[in-house]
């Protein structure tokens, strides 16, 4: 009876046993992006060298940045200056066309079907997810390559997964303009905690950018990292994840993000849980090169060089231009420059013809409803009409989304 009585008990727990899952997608491609691949590369070795198991993380990247032509390193990619490679040993499972909105949804709520057979999610309800997203995003929707995901179409899969039990709690990082937007319809009964490099009004910034992009007296020509990204980055890569918890890294990202204001959503009940229930169970033994690295240069790097995500783009191509000094780089920074200014016509010319040149209507927070299926048919017909949507121009899904719901 005893022996059988511990037989059961250890089965019991066995199946108890809570794992860590994870999701990390680059939504972009293109070197002028390189910072995207960089930081989700950085965040796969943060959560490796913390103990998630390699088959517990789904990577999403298009790949292009590290053979890149203009890559001064080939096959190589950092997210700091005189960093490490982030490349070596970051395992991609989703490249190229893979890397999609439909993709990723699929991923999420476990279905193979969709993917071809691809790896998914398939995690249960004793254990933790995390989810890292980093690229571009608008009002009410991010980008992944050339699909655009709507935020009501990402709380419906969190909701699948919550249904389906997929998780005992979920923790969603998200670098992306406007980020807040995503999310400020999460109920927080979902036992989800959403950290956002932004609130849903404003741009994130790309960090350590040209002049700061250096490795090995080499500037990598664009921007190594995103503010928010390398900043709970560098904070995992050295602290103590079995003490340290969310709340803490909330507060400690706060004192370095100072172009845009991270916010937090969703349910707030466990953000006294640590990290290691997210990022990984190993406290990671920091050598002495790190501790000199933070303690004596940490104050300089919370002053590097920080762009406008919207604006990434073109001053890569100032950077470019500085360097090179030809007619072909004059040429796709003047185009730049065009496009931007493009944006800004055609929607001061929308605010003509509706009679509301400045006016505050613009310029105002929107809340967002829960349904968004008219801002996705103003985007589609927008671009179908108009123009298809660049970086900069996605900071105007805002007006749009004004027009459907004011």
């Amino acid at each position: 009876m005893k022996v059988a009585t511990f037989i059961a008990l250890a089965l019991c727990l066995t199946i108890a046993t809570a794992d860590i899952h994870a999701v990390l997608l680059a939504g972009s491609n293109y070197y002028y992006n390189y910072r995207h691949q960089a930081d989700i590369c950085h965040a796969y070795h943060v959560l490796i060298q913390h103990g998630v198991n390699p088959d517990n993380i789904i990577t999403m990247a298009y790949d292009d940045i590290a053979n890149d032509s203009e890559n001064p390193y080939p096959g190589k990619v950092f997210n700091q200056p005189d960093g490490k490679d982030v490349y070596e040993g970051c395992v991609i499972d989703y490249k190229g066309a893979d890397v999609n909105a439909k993709n990723f949804l699929a991923v999420l709520t476990g279905d193979s079907k969709t993917t071809g057979g691809k790896k998914v999610l398939k995690s249960t309800a004793e254990d933790n997810v995390f989810i890292n997203f980093a690229d571009h995003g608008g009002t009410g929707l991010i980008a992944v390559i050339d699909d655009y995901l709507y935020a009501d179409q990402l709380l419906g899969a969190l909701k699948t997964m919550n249904t389906n039990k997929m998780y005992k709690k979920l923790v969603f990082y998200m670098e992306a303009c406007e980020s807040g937007s995503m999310f400020t319809n999460l109920p927080a009964n979902l036992s989800i905690f959403a950290h956002t490099a932004a609130n849903p009004d404003e741009s994130s910034w790309g960090f350590y950018c040209p002049p700061d992009d250096t490795v090995g007296g080499k500037s990598i020509g664009s921007c190594l990292g995103d503010t928010w990204s390398i900043s709970w980055m560098e904070d995992s890569d050295i602290a103590d994840l079995t003490t340290e918890t969310l709340a803490d890294q909330y507060n400690t990202i706060l004192k370095r993000v100072d172009q845009s204001h991270p916010m937090k959503y969703g349910d707030q009940t466990f953000v006294t849980d640590t990290l290691s229930n997210y990022q990984g169970p190993t406290k990671k033994t920091t050598t002495w090169s790190q501790w000199i690295y933070r303690f004596f240069f940490g104050s300089r790097n919370t002053k590097a060089q920080q762009v406008d995500s919207r604006m990434a783009k073109l001053a890569y191509l100032q950077a470019k231009h500085s360097k090179k000094g030809t007619l072909q780089s004059f040429k796709e920074m003047q185009s730049e420059l065009d496009s931007i200014k493009n944006f800004d016509t055609i929607f001061q010319k929308i605010d003509a013809k509706l009679n509301r040149v400045g006016a505050p209507l613009f310029k105002t927070p929107i809340s967002l409803p829960e349904d968004l299926s008219c801002l996705r048919t103003a985007v589609d017909s927008f671009q179908k009409t108009c123009t298809k949507f660049t970086d900069y121009g996605m900071k105007y899904t805002k007006n749009l989304a004004h027009l459907c719901y004011t």
